[in-house]
């Protein structure tokens, strides 16, 4: 008899080797830091919105406790100013209920700089060159707003905004930031706010929220992608040793 021939179980057994592939490589190293990232973005802005959730639920600040060098952001006001310009901005391309219309916006003044105040929406005309009549007020006294950021266009920009249209009582507008308030009028900008009432200037209804999005729903997206990262990884390693 050749004992030679009799080999031990481990001996009979191959190795197992892991070989998943240059694609299924080149697919994980691209995707498995994405998901990643992703969960990651997500648990960050659960961190902001409840920070914002914080500063809506804080008292109003009023007068002297308002920090103009560095305003929070969603944080409630009392403001006082009186109208720093003419013509209000119109800011274009706004719907409310699925109709058309326009973001009003005025500059008013707080010592030698202004505050920019969305007084909210009105409705436009299918016919662009009618453009709504407005009477703006010329004085908020101790009106209750709430600090915003800029207007975002994904569309178009302020490189986009026309001249003013002195006639018609307006300044249609694309886009409007601090830096280009601060070019065309000379003021310095403080930053954004929105109107709480604004039906009580006969301007139309606020189309600003200042959040959408819960905490929680930014972490069931957060446990989505990490889930999708785990699973990846785990189809990763059953298809390389499978191989």
């Amino acid at each position: 008899m050749n004992f030679n021939s009799i080999r031990s179980p481990e001996q009979s057994l191959p190795s197992a080797r892991f070989k998943p592939g240059r694609l299924l490589w080149a697919f994980v190293v691209f995707f498995l830091p994405l998901f990643i990232s992703l969960g990651v973005w997500q648990l960050n802005r659960a961190v902001q919105k409840e920070q914002l959730l914080a500063e809506r639920n804080s008292p109003v600040l009023v007068g002297d406790a308002i920090n103009w060098q560095a305003l929070p952001l969603y944080r409630d006001i009392q403001f006082t100013g009186n109208a720093a310009a003419a013509l209000p901005f119109l800011l274009d391309n706004k719907t409310h209920n699925g109709q058309f219309g326009y973001e009003v916006f005025q500059l008013y003044r707080h010592d030698a700089s202004v505050l920019v105040v969305s007084l909210g929406w009105v409705a436009g005309s299918a016919d662009r060159t009618q453009l709504p009549v407005i009477e703006v007020p010329t004085t908020l006294t101790q009106q209750p707003l709430t600090l915003r950021p800029e207007p975002v266009n994904p569309l178009f920009d302020v490189d986009t905004n026309p001249p003013p249209s002195a006639p018609s009582g307006v300044w249609i507008v694309q886009g409007l930031t601090a830096d280009w308030i601060s070019r065309v009028t000379g003021y310095n900008v403080l930053g954004f706010a929105q109107l709480h009432n604004s039906d009580v200037f006969g301007v139309g209804p606020v189309v600003w929220q200042p959040t959408v999005m819960s905490p929680a729903r930014h972490r069931g997206y957060a446990l989505q992608w990490f889930t999708m990262a785990i699973a990846l990884l785990g189809m990763f390693l059953y298809a390389g040793f499978k191989r």
